[in-house]
Formats: structure tokens, sequence, C-alpha cells
């Protein structure tokens, strides 16, 4: 009986290494990472961590620690939320590995991301999905998450919100045509149309409110919780603080009038490029005391001489970063001074 349970005893241990040695092998071989021969068409992050990587051939890859937790794989299935959390965590492999094919842009939120594929097709993935990607919409152009909540623009530049529910995201409303971007913070809605008019609406999970048009020729923006900057055609760019959440900004400061295009931003800075395509960065000081929304002067990050000589294709802010996507296949994190 002994000679027998020994035997079983060796049988489950040799079981249990096999299992482990190829868990282990499926981390580390399981997933197709991003070679040096493939060029970079976009680089964007979210604010846990996370960075995606769209290269040429219309293949999306993402790197990022699971440590952090990031919404991206809460809710994944078992090869993203386990194998590449081993994969992290305990091989401490952080090169970028293939999510989706076919794809034509990425936009990161701060609950997932969505992207948009060659047929059309918006696909979210993140904490409120189920076990992969989920099919949004046909038709469709772009959209951003946030809170619970989605805004999504289609082809026509058509503007509807969506929510999730145990089924998957629903429409509930149109909320605006002839916009060409928006984002939404769960309770308020910015979107810029395809004229450059800015507008703030409310979800469905606020008071009803009428829209409100913050300002004209804008060409880009990103919408904080409290914060909004956005650059205007001119070169000035503008930072909005809400105190409330439904109404109109309660504050709004110029920050320069030499701005060209804004790269990231959040409650606390903006780093944007400049007219000269030098990479600059404006903190808010302090960033606790909202009696007072001002910035301090504007620091290169990279200057476009160096930008120029390292051949950078396309760039985004993660965590105090810069991410350069180099013509050479090269990706280069680059910290300030």
């Amino acid at each position: 009986m002994r000679l027998i349970q020994r035997k079983l005893w060796v049988a489950i241990c040799g079981i249990a290494m096999l299992a482990i040695i190829v868990i282990l092998a499926l981390s580390a071989f399981g997933f197709q990472t991003l070679s040096g021969e493939e060029t970079i068409r976009t680089l964007s992050a979210d604010n846990s961590g996370v960075i995606y990587y769209l290269t040429d051939d219309g293949n999306l890859y993402v790197s990022g620690s699971y440590r952090s937790r990031s919404p991206l794989y809460e809710n994944m299935n078992f090869r993203w939320k386990f194998l590449y959390g081993i994969r992290s965590r305990l091989l401490g492999l952080r090169d970028p590995v293939l999510l989706a094919s076919s794809v034509t842009s990425i936009t990161p939120g701060d609950a997932g991301a969505v992207f948009l594929d060659t047929a059309g097709v918006l696909w979210y993935i993140g904490e409120f999905g189920d076990s992969g990607p989920e099919l949004i919409a046909p038709n469709g152009k772009t959209a951003y998450v946030d809170h619970g909540a989605m805004v999504c623009v289609f082809e026509s530049g058509e503007l509807a919100e969506y929510v999730s529910s145990e089924t998957g995201w629903k429409q509930i409303a149109s909320v605006r045509s002839h916009v060409c971007k928006a984002e939404t913070n769960g309770i308020r809605m910015i979107s810029l149309t395809e004229d450059g008019e800015l507008y703030q609406d409310t979800t469905s999970q606020a008071d009803a409110a009428p829209g409100i048009l913050i300002d004209t020729e804008v060409s880009s923006f990103r919408n904080i919780i409290s914060t909004l900057y956005y650059c205007k055609g001119n070169g000035e760019l503008r930072a909005c603080h809400w105190d409330a959440l439904i109404s109109p900004p309660s504050k709004s400061v110029s920050l320069c009038t030499d701005a060209a295009e804004i790269i990231a931003a959040d409650e606390a800075q903006v780093i944007y490029f400049d007219a000269d395509g030098n990479i600059r960065l404006q903190e808010r000081s302090p960033i606790n005391d909202y009696r007072d929304f001002c910035f301090s002067d504007a620091q290169i990050l990279l200057d476009s001489k160096t930008f120029r000589e390292k051949e950078v294709l396309c760039v985004t802010w993660s965590k105090g970063y810069l991410f350069l996507a180099c013509r050479n296949g090269s990706i280069q994190k680059f910290e300030p001074n």
C-alpha cells in the first residue's frame, strides 16, 4: 500500500511539474512579439501604463504591467488574464505582444480601449468586457470609454452615447452630428465637430442639460476628470476647469500661443508639440489647490533637432516617460531631465 501511495504521489508531482513547465512555456512563447522589422504607425498609452503599438501592417501590439491591474486585462480571456500575468510578473517579459490584427486605429481610455478594424467595425477591450474583444458598432469611426460610459462617433459623423450592461454595451442616445472626435468622463461629454466647434454635453447619468459651445476653431483636445485642454487653429493652448460636474467651465486660462498638437494630459500636466516641433510640458501648480488655476512655464522635454536625429515616427507619454517609435524599428523610453 505504501508503495502504491508513493508511486501515486510521484505521479501527481510529475504531472504538477509538467503543468507548471507547460504554463511557463505558453507564457513565454505563446505570444507573438513585436519585431524590429515592423514599422510603428502610432503609439498611444493610458494612465495605467499600458502602451499600444499600431503598425503599418495593421497589427496592434500591447505592453504593460499586469501588476498595475490595468483595466485592459481585468475581464479578458484565460490567455490574457492568466498567461500574460505570469509573463509580466514572474518571467519579467515586457516586450509588446500581438493583441489584434487588421486594425486601423486605437483609442485608449481609462476603462479599456476601443479599436477600429479595416471593415469599419469598432471593438472594445477592457474591464467592462466579457472574454475578449466585444463588437460595439459597424460603420464606426472612433470611440472613447471611461467610468462605465462610452461615446461613439460613426462614419456619418453622428455622436452616440453607450452604457455598459450585463449583455454588453448598449446605445442609449444620439447626442449630436458632424462630430469627428469625442471623449467622456462618465458624466460630461466633450465633442469636436468637423467645423472645429467644441461642445460640452451631459451623459444620461447626469441631469439633462442643453449642449454648451465651449469654443470654436479648435484642432485637438483632451478631456480629463475636471480639466479640459484644447488647442486652437491659431496655436493657442487653453485649459478649463469645472467646479461642478455639469455646469460650464468655471475657470479658463491660456497656456501658450505656439501649440500645434496635444500629445497627452492629466489633471496635473499637459504634453504637446509646439509650432517648431519641440515636445513641451506644462505643469499645473498646485494640483490640490482648486482656488487657483495656474500653470508653470513650458519646458522642453525633447527638442526638434533630437526628434529629427532619432528619426522619430510617433510618440506617446506614459507615467512620466516619453516613448518614441523610430524609423529603425526601435522603441525608445526617454526620461525627461
